[in-house]
């Protein structure tokens, strides 16, 4: 490697370490989120001020994926990590096909991998 292609390493790096550091700092502005920065009808049926973003987080996420507006969509993203999401969208018991559909696809993670998918193949007719 010559030096013009450490130096040019070397500012991807550090340009790479800026986006980090903006994207832990929004993160954490995001972390004093509360859920009523949510769309109200996503917990129409709960008391919102007993729901917790960490505690009730999988069903939070699991609202906001089947009926949530592109608005709840960014929020979502700034308080948990794209890989929380995709865990919970994993192992969920059920979840609507077009929010499935495009957790797998914005994740790259097969949609065989979902366990709704697999729960539905196994119970025809539904």
């Amino acid at each position: 490697m010559n030096r013009v292609d450490g130096n040019y390493s070397l500012a991807i790096m550090i340009q790479f370490c800026i986006f980090v550091k903006s994207q832990s700092e929004e993160k954490k502005m995001f972390c004093n989120q509360s859920i009523h920065d949510l769309s109200p009808h996503l917990f129409w049926e709960y008391d919102v001020n007993t729901l917790n973003l960490q505690k009730h987080k999988d069903l939070i996420i699991k609202r906001v994926l089947e009926f949530g507006t592109d608005n709840d969509w960014q929020l979502l993203k700034k308080i948990y990590e794209l890989e929380e999401i995709k865990n919970v969208a994993v192992n969920a018991r059920s979840l609507d096909a077009v929010a499935m559909s495009f957790i797998a696809l914005i994740t790259e993670t097969p949609i065989e991998s979902f366990r709704c998918y697999k729960l539905q193949q196994s119970t025809p007719g539904c």
